[in-house]
């Protein structure tokens, strides 16, 4: 058999692997899986071997030097690790709600669709004539260019569940900048979407007109409660943005917490992301009192949950009786401890709330 067609069989061979691979990758694989730093280094390592040796497959195979004596023998150790990284997939399954092992196993899931892709064009160009090889071989080099770009994708996986919460959150935190600028266009008030501290996040300007996309007028009532529900907004914004620059960004000492709380953290800002749109949209009129005040209390509630739960990401001293701390407009003029801040935002949240709520 030659080498060529030794080359075209295993990688059609090794092709089909990685689909059944696929069709499977939503099955987890049983037992005690490995830790996720030692499945990411594994993952790590094993996607580099393959990205080395399909670049020198790649360049073996230039004309007018063409030679198919490196891609028959590279292969042969392809069954082996193609099988170790479906495996790392399944392990990845283990635990779905872990955001760290969400994001490896996505990042996994693409390798193997990468390496299957780059196996496909190199049997394909095994099997056809060198009067139409020129756009197979074109075929064959982006797809070596794209599990080169995979294996780059994993290496950026995060390396702690803290990270990928961070990461997560970053990306839904725009959406929720996106829908509070729209919010404060339409109340005629000024823009606080990149808010940094909790006094401009409150702050609140006199409404001298609305741009309404609704043809439903707001009554002087609903104005109000419009406006009094914008606070909420922000400070809810202001405080999952404060946890990802500040909170979960800092270093956490000897002991940080376990997965269970970020996990808990990650539960409860999902809530907070679905329930701010549901109040963005219960302003709009007519209002529906029941509907707005239900997100209202809801939204608030979840967001000084999240706020008590982050807490737990500092080991020092923590400062719980916070009666004589200045509530003032001078408030962010003092130095606060993060547990400190995340008590005084959960205050003005229950505060806000309570200025909605006493709106007839």
């Amino acid at each position: 058999m030659s080498e060529r067609h030794s080359a075209a069989l295993l990688a059609a061979q090794l092709s089909q692997r990685c689909q059944t691979l696929l069709s499977d990758a939503h099955r987890a694989q049983q037992g005690d899986a490995p830790p996720m730093n030692a499945l990411r280094h594994d993952s790590i390592t094993l996607g580099k071997v393959l990205s080395k040796e399909s670049n020198a497959i790649s360049l073996g195979l230039k004309p007018p030097q063409e030679s198919w004596k490196v891609p028959s023998e590279l292969l042969r150790g392809w069954q082996s690790t193609v099988d170790k990284i479906g495996m790392l997939l399944a392990w990845t399954n283990a635990k779905a709600t872990d955001l760290l092992r969400k994001e490896l196993n996505f990042a996994l899931y693409s390798l193997l669709e990468a390496i299957e892709t780059f196996l496909a064009s190199l049997s394909t160009l095994a099997s056809t004539t060198a009067a139409s090889s020129g756009s197979k071989r074109q075929d064959l080099l982006q797809a070596t260019s794209r599990l080169w770009t995979s294996v780059e994708q994993l290496e950026l996986v995060s390396t702690d569940e803290r990270e990928a919460l961070r990461k997560h959150w970053k990306a839904s935190l725009g959406q929720l900048d996106d829908a509070l600028l729209e919010l404060e266009d339409w109340l005629g008030q000024s823009s606080t979407a990149q808010a940094d501290d909790i006094s401009t996040a409150t702050h609140l300007e006199a409404m001298d007109h609305f741009d309404l996309d609704s043809d439903e007028e707001l009554t002087e009532v609903e104005r109000e409660r419009a406006q009094a529900a914008l606070t909420l907004l922000r400070l809810a914004r202001l405080l999952l943005k404060r946890l990802i620059t500040r909170s979960l960004a800092d270093q956490l000492g000897a002991s940080p917490p376990g997965d269970d709380v970020y996990k808990r953290l990650a539960g409860t800002a999902n809530e907070i992301f679905a329930i701010f749109d549901d109040l963005a949209a219960a302003l709009y009129g007519p209002q529906d009192l029941d509907e707005l005040r239900d997100a209202a209390a809801s939204l608030c509630k979840a967001s000084q949950m999240l706020a008590t739960d982050a807490v737990q990401l500092h080991d020092h001293d923590i400062v719980s009786d916070l009666a004589s701390l200045d509530v003032s407009a001078d408030k962010q003029k003092q130095t606060l401890s993060e547990p400190q801040w995340l008590q005084l935002c959960s205050r003005e949240l229950g505060s806000a709330h309570a200025r909605l709520l006493a709106i007839a």
